[in-house]
């Protein structure tokens, strides 16, 4: 059968939902089921290998006829107020409030917890722990986190997330398939009709439910941790009414499995006082498969570094380190599976990668969403086999090593003006995945990586992962490679590198005076002009005729000293070029290429 989850204003939690509800048919069918997601633009398809009765059946089969549990009860402190109330009553329901009798789920000390990660080694300490030390914290703790420290001081835990955790456990029985039902049809369409699901419950179950561990409710407030654009806001029925940020209700159902979709696909980071969470949008992919990979990030070494050292960071590195490791380890996850098996999962599983920042104004406020395109240049369908997704995997090792570099200058660390601009030229090429974004980024990392040469240590990036980046991108808007090879294009370039970073890394890194003039400025001179084709061929020409008359006088006091030649047919080819393609794209390519590293390790050579 077909189950849909409509999207709504708010994506987080339709996704949520969607992730929720391919939970629950994937723990009904006993973990063996094929249960896929799949998003078909406007909805999201649930696709269960299983009848509506068939759901029952198997319902009828759990122990006390109860729906499996989706989300964990987690036992945290109880307030002082709630102390004192306990103390006055020791019998009050409120002792239940975290954890039902006969919790049938997955119960988290979150006290015991959180001493654990407290305790536990950190960066990449954490990874080379020897038995006996310290233990790790569990995986999920960011979740357990985000819910009772972070996220509004954990304002989620006082009444929603409670609330919701004893909604669904209260049904059992003839409760528990009425309940089945209404999701079924609720679902069932491909617009969900939330009001006549939430009526049918009040009219049908809520009344007549037995139960004695809290008080069950109808609606909670729309938690902005699962629930972030509709979580603010209130409605007037005349425009005389003055205007109101009042927190308005969600039926406890809806929250429940956007709270199970949270614990299966989130992923939140801390960012100094603000939190950002990330999720992945799923394409097309077995939840299954979606679950072992979440659960292999969560505990990778790269995701808990980062989650170490997050709020430290800028926002902008922040956002890129989490969408580089969240894709390195998804092609690890992919590459270790079985070819025939899961790469069809590969080509298609994710959309993208979403981050939703949340601002620390008293409690953590929605401020804004980021999608983060899943990166073109991954291999796609018609390469796709072992040798591609470890190619893959390495240029996504280099681009993490550019952007985990920029560190800022010692002793303090803070990011300097072209540290951010670099930053935030990666943060917009991941967001939209277009080639040109691409090269802007290449272009304001290798000017930075010249300018700080002799004082700070920054990786090389080097002209092949340049290049096998920009041409692996899917696009049909530009085809870059008869620039990238055509042979005076590739002469020229070769003269701005040894005019520029290599002669600067020999003279002023090095120490070893090459007799040649570096040339600062040369890549702002050429940039300045590139949007006007006579002004861009006039720097270019001026650069050549300079470096023509240095190479000659040079060589003429000594012959052992030579480098990158150009010819005439060079120049004429890069004009040509510049007719064909435009002077925008041609100048902003030669910087790129020029100032990337070209140097080849021993063994690299053939």
């Amino acid at each position: 059968m077909d189950l849909f989850v409509e999207k709504d204003t708010d994506l987080m939690r339709s996704t949520f939902i969607a992730v929720g509800v391919a939970a629950l048919f994937y723990e009904l069918g006993n973990r063996h089921a094929e249960v896929r997601l799949r998003d078909l633009g406007s909805v999201y398809q649930i696709v269960v290998p299983y009848s509506a009765d068939d759901a029952h059946a198997r319902l009828h089969q759990r122990a006390g006829e109860m729906l499996p549990p989706l989300i964990p009860a987690i036992r945290k402190g109880f307030s002082a107020g709630e102390q004192k109330e306990l103390e006055k009553d020791p019998d009050s329901n409120l002792r239940f409030k975290y954890v039902p009798q006969g919790f049938q789920g997955a119960v988290v000390d979150y006290e015991r917890e959180k001493e654990i990660a407290k305790a536990a080694p950190r960066g990449k300490a954490a990874e080379t722990r020897e038995e006996g030390s310290a233990p790790q914290a569990h995986r999920d703790y960011p979740l357990w986190a985000n819910l009772c420290s972070y996220f509004g001081k954990g304002s989620a835990m006082r009444i929603g997330y409670p609330a919701v955790l004893h909604g669904w456990f209260a049904h059992r029985g003839e409760d528990a398939h009425l309940l089945l039902d209404m999701i079924l049809d609720c679902f069932g369409e491909t617009t969900n009709d939330v009001d006549k699901l939430r009526e049918r419950w009040k009219r049908d179950l809520f009344r007549r439910l037995e139960y004695p561990d809290y008080d069950l409710l109808v609606d909670v407030s729309a938690l902005a941790i699962v629930s972030p654009s509709t979580s603010k806001g209130g409605a007037s029925p005349t425009g005389a009414a003055l205007l109101v940020e009042n927190t308005p209700d969600a039926f406890w159902l809806v929250m429940y499995l956007a709270f199970a979709g949270y614990m299966a696909v989130a992923l939140p980071f801390t960012l100094d006082s603000d939190v950002l969470t990330y999720y992945p949008l799923p394409r097309d992919i077995s939840f299954a498969h979606l679950r072992t990979e979440m659960d292999s990030y969560r505990n990778s070494g790269e995701a808990r570094r980062l989650y170490t050292f997050s709020n430290q960071m800028m926002r902008a590195k922040l956002d890129i380190v989490a969408a580089i490791t969240f894709y390195q380890n998804m092609l690890l996850h992919f590459e270790q599976q079985q070819p025939d098996e899961y790469f069809g999962d590969f080509v298609n599983a994710h959309t993208g990668l979403v981050g939703y920042y949340y601002k620390d104004i008293s409690t953590q406020i929605p401020f804004d969403e980021t999608l983060f395109a899943l990166p073109l240049w991954l291999p796609n369908a018609a390469k796709l086999d072992a040798t591609a997704l470890q190619e893959a995997r390495s240029l996504l090792k280099s681009h993490y090593d550019l952007i985990d570099a920029i560190k800022g200058k010692p002793p303090k660390y803070k990011l300097t003006a072209d540290e951010l601009v670099v930053l935030n030229a990666y943060r917009e090429f991941i967001s939209r995945g277009e080639p040109d974004g691409w090269i802007d980024f290449t272009v304001h990392y290798n000017l930075y990586h010249f300018n700080t040469m002799p004082d700070l240590y920054t990786p090389d990036l080097h002209l092949t992962v340049f290049e096998r980046t920009l041409i692996n991108m899917q696009t049909d808007r530009k085809d870059y490679r008869p620039i990238l090879e055509n042979q005076g294009f590739r002469n020229i370039a070769a003269a701005i590198r040894s005019a520029t970073v290599t002669n600067r890394y020999y003279d002023d890194v090095k120490r070893m005076k090459t007799g040649f003039k570096t040339r600062h400025g040369l890549g702002d001179d050429l940039l300045r002009n590139a949007d006007n084709p006579e002004l861009f061929v006039e720097a270019l020409s001026q650069f050549l005729f300079d470096y023509a008359r240095e190479s000659s006088n040079v060589q003429a006091g000594d012959a052992n000293k030579t480098r990158a030649f150009v010819s005439e047919t060079d120049v004429y080819e890069v004009i040509g070029l510049i007719a064909a393609e435009g002077s925008h794209v041609v100048a902003h390519l030669l910087v790129a290429t020029g100032y990337a590293s070209a140097y080849q390790k021993q063994d690299d050579k053939s």
